[in-house]
């Protein structure tokens, strides 16, 4: 969800922080490591995970209510090349107080499939993605018609993003770049089309031991105002920034993870909190 940045401060905040992400990243850049943990990958043909992400959306200030998001996933990973995803939320209303009546809903949100082409040396990653938002959610009429709570549904959207990423044992440093846009559509019987956005993204990863990371993220974008019937429909272009932090634990196939998170340009957001399970599955080594 986007918002729009009005407060000079929070723009302030999350540049700082960009930028010394950044110059950590140019810092750390010239060390190299014969040996990097951080880049070992074992050599299969093929491997695969299954899991499930649950969260608690970040809660406004004010609200009687809030969104409990589920979202099974699955993955593939051929040659340690070729990377494909696929995820489908849903998303459960839930009262925050016994004093308002908010019914409880379930609503399915949007498909999303998404495809990566990786190389990997032993200093670093190079990652290309596109990613393909399918509507199969609720758009806002839908779940009003339905007595439920809107889960997307609007248009078809791609994301195409590069990451790259930087071994500098204990520590990995990513940077990513990401350009998006919709397929031009309807919106109550209306055209609509959410034209275009752009991303950048600065992250650091901190191998504490052989099973436990700590990471941190900071993501940041611009979105043109969505366009219905020629006209734009917002005379702000939109700012969204997401600082975020989590911790991972992997042993042997399983894997477990918590994040907490901050919209940094919607001060009366509060905390988003996720946690994910995965479980890999690899073929025997002969």
């Amino acid at each position: 969800m986007m918002y729009y940045f009005t407060h000079p401060r929070l723009l302030a905040l999350s540049s700082t922080i960009a930028t010394i992400l950044l110059l950590v990243s140019l810092t750390l850049g010239a060390q190299e490591s014969d040996h990097n943990r951080l880049a070992v990958r074992a050599d299969y043909p093929w491997q695969s995970n299954l899991g499930v992400e649950a969260s608690i959306l970040p809660i406004v200030y004010g609200d009687n209510q809030t969104i409990f998001y589920l979202q099974p996933q699955a993955d593939i990973l051929l040659n340690n090349r070729w990377y494909t995803a696929f995820s489908l939320p849903v998303y459960v209303q839930l009262p925050l107080t016994i004093q308002d009546t908010v019914p409880c809903a379930i609503a399915q949100g949007d498909i999303n499939l998404n495809g990566a082409w990786i190389s990997q040396t032993n200093q670093g990653q190079h990652r290309v993605s596109l990613n393909w938002t399918i509507p199969t959610g609720l758009s806002k009429a839908l779940a009003e018609a339905h007595d439920s709570i809107p889960t997307g549904g609007t248009l078809h959207r791609f994301d195409l993003s590069w990451h790259y990423t930087r071994y500098t044992d204990p520590v990995s440093l990513t940077v990513g770049v990401n350009l998006g846009s919709t397929i031009p559509g309807t919106l109550d019987d209306k055209p609509y089309w959410e034209p275009a956005s752009a991303g950048l993204s600065l992250g650091a990863t901190l191998l504490m031991n052989r099973w436990v990371a700590l990471q941190c993220n900071l993501s940041q974008s611009l979105s043109l105002p969505p366009r219905s019937e020629n006209q734009w429909r917002s005379d702000y272009i939109q700012y969204d920034a997401r600082l975020s932090c989590s911790l991972w634990y992997t042993e042997q196939n399983n894997t477990f993870s918590i994040e907490l998170s901050k919209n940094m340009a919607n001060p009366l957001e509060g905390l988003g909190i996720a946690m994910q399970y995965l479980y890999s599955f690899k073929p025997k080594k002969r």
